[in-house]
């Protein structure tokens, strides 16, 4: 039976924990308003937003448009629906 010596052990053990905490630094944090919908998504690698999707709703709360920002550009798609709210068409703006 093999027993753990840690001093042994921990400096392969750290090592390999380092290069997994450098993997994915990624998160994303998402901004809700008063009903509960999503009205912001940023994707953060540690503390550096990196995109950002603005999401816009219409008086009825349905999405309108949206606003990427990403590598310094800017898309906004429209989406345009028809009176019964089923979507007809959508537009997008590359800045």
């Amino acid at each position: 039976m093999s027993r753990f010596n840690p001093s042994v052990n921990t400096k392969a053990l750290d090592d390999k924990i380092g290069v997994l905490q450098g993997i994915d630094t990624y998160s994303t944090v998402l901004t809700k308003d008063e009903s509960g919908n999503v009205t912001k998504v940023e994707v953060k690698d540690g503390t550096t937003i990196v995109q950002t999707t603005t999401i816009n709703r219409d008086e009825k709360g349905v999405v309108s448009s949206t606003i990427e920002n990403l590598d310094g550009k800017t898309v906004t798609t429209t989406i345009n629906r028809e009176n019964d709210g089923s979507v007809f068409s959508t537009s997008k703006v590359v800045e």
